[in-house]
């Protein structure tokens, strides 16, 4: 993710679910705040303290998706374009549950654009998901010294 076009890049992906392992979190909030502040597309970030909130208008917030759970079931039932990225929830893709709903949300795309993103340091294969999440690692070094952009 370092080309000043790589969020417009993953969002046109084709994919409903995304994930990228970083260290650089703050980062890739820069990144998307850039998008968010010279495209027409909305980016929605997610904290379990806040919710869902504007990248950029933080103050505009969506009430009651504290839950991940809650939260992914309101981006399922939205009827309008939007990029959602869950900073520091990966872990959470190791619950049954929210697999489940990240299922039906990729197998119920509609001609309308959403797509959930998750950024956190370590982030769980999910071989259900495998064909359904497009996967990016951003700055991670792997025991050989790889390193992954």
């Amino acid at each position: 993710m370092h080309s000043p076009n790589a969020a417009r890049q993953l969002i046109e992906s084709g994919y409903a679910i995304g994930t990228i392992e970083t260290r650089a979190r703050e980062r890739i909030e820069k990144i998307f705040k850039r998008h968010e502040l010279t495209s027409d597309q909305a980016i929605y970030a997610w904290s379990p303290e806040r919710g869902l909130y504007r990248v950029g208008w933080e103050y505009i917030r969506i009430p009651k998706t504290e839950p991940l759970a809650a939260a992914l079931d309101f981006i399922a039932c939205t009827i309008h374009f939007g990029v959602y990225v869950f900073y520091g929830a990966g872990q959470a893709l190791r619950r049954p549950e929210i697999i489940q709903r990240l299922r039906s949300f990729a197998q119920s795309q509609t001609r309308i654009r959403r797509m959930v993103i998750f950024v956190d340091e370590e982030i769980p294969q999910v071989p259900e998901l495998r064909s359904m999440i497009v996967q990016l690692r951003h700055g991670v070094r792997e025991a050989s010294g790889g390193d992954f952009c």
